[in-house]
């Protein structure tokens, strides 16, 4: 929401409040929970975003677990739980597309602001990160329909001095700073959908993180407080280590892409049959050597069919096959998300 209906969010220019946190990362590329959340708390917990029925009823992944047969662990991400063993005739218990990502769900955030005030000494003071890449933030290019009348351009939410400051940056990512009390986690909840991507107290007792392309949010701080949240039964929490990958794909997608990419140079023509669905791929030559490549798919899955095209390469590129592999595993899970 723009400031003047939330006086409790100070946009602030402080970016050394965030200093920090950049020499307690763990690198970037290895997408670890500490790739992106601060390592060095005693504990941490992992927040798992729900999928949501035709209703809007929140669904959570140990729902989705139970209708597909999976058992959940730790570290495995939604189409982990979401593939069925078995073809089922019941129908899956989510619409649409899987978890949302970068972004908590309106009641879990609220739910989550509720726990961490009480595991700091600092709850009125806190510093909210929101990833610089967000085209609201400036306005003039989104538009919003009041009352069924036209659109209208949108004053920027940002103020022109946060915009055009310094921002808070971090491996591969930028990020504007606002400050308040930790229910100002909320602020953009309503008007934008949007929670803060990184957020602490002035006394870091905690740290939250919800990296922009990550479906789940990671919480460091206290034992007492990550068992407050693996407790919470508004919560859908695991534990988790500060060294362990996210983003990981099951072996069996890996094995299924890997031949789908070797029938497909080798013929042009593969099937990937799931038991969420059916993957049918073409491999596409153009040009007058027939060396530039592209990859089109076609998914049937029981609640509607879809399709996808678009270039993976060249004919001499030697790491062809890996492409088509990485774009056939992307396909394959999007069956569930």
């Amino acid at each position: 929401m723009p400031t003047d209906e939330a006086p409790d969010v100070a946009w602030s220019v402080a970016v050394d409040e965030a200093a920090w946190i950049a020499p307690r990362l763990a690198p970037f590329e290895d997408c670890t929970a500490g790739s992106v959340v601060p390592t060095g708390f005693a504990a941490y917990a992992r927040l798992l975003h729900p999928v949501h029925d035709a209703t809007g009823r929140r669904v959570r992944w140990s729902e989705v677990a139970a209708w597909s047969g999976r058992s959940m662990r730790p570290g495995d991400d939604f189409h982990a739980v979401a593939f069925p063993e078995a073809p089922s005739t019941a129908p899956r218990p989510w619409r649409g597309q899987g978890p949302r990502s970068g972004t908590l769900d309106s009641d879990d955030a609220a739910a989550l602001v509720a726990i961490l005030r009480r595991h700091t000494s600092t709850p009125d003071a806190c510093w909210f990160c929101l990833w610089d890449g967000y085209g609201w933030m400036s306005g003039g290019a989104v538009f919003a329909r009041t009352g069924g009348g036209p659109a209208e351009p949108r004053p920027p939410v940002v103020p022109a001095a946060v915009l055009d400051g310094p921002t808070v940056d971090l491996p591969y990512r930028s990020y504007l700073l606002y400050s308040g009390p930790v229910e100002a986690a909320l602020a953009f909840v309503e008007s934008e959908g949007q929670t803060p991507n990184l957020f602490w107290p002035s006394d870091r007792s905690w740290c939250v993180a919800t990296e922009i392309d990550l479906s789940s949010t990671y919480v460091g701080g206290t034992a007492e407080l990550v068992a407050s949240l693996l407790a919470s039964d508004d919560l859908e929490a695991v534990g988790a280590e500060p060294f362990a990958r996210h983003g990981s794909v099951d072996d069996w997608i890996c094995s299924e892409a890997e031949s789908a990419a070797r029938d497909l140079l080798a013929s042009g023509h593969a099937t990937v049959v799931t038991t969420a669905g059916t993957v049918e791929a073409t491999l596409v030559r153009h040009g007058l050597l027939r060396r530039r490549v592209a990859l089109a798919t076609r998914v049937r899955r029981p609640d509607g069919e879809g399709s996808s095209y678009g270039r993976v390469g060249s004919a001499r590129d030697p790491a062809l096959q890996d492409d088509i592999e990485s774009r056939l595993i992307r396909v394959i899970v999007d069956l569930v998300e």
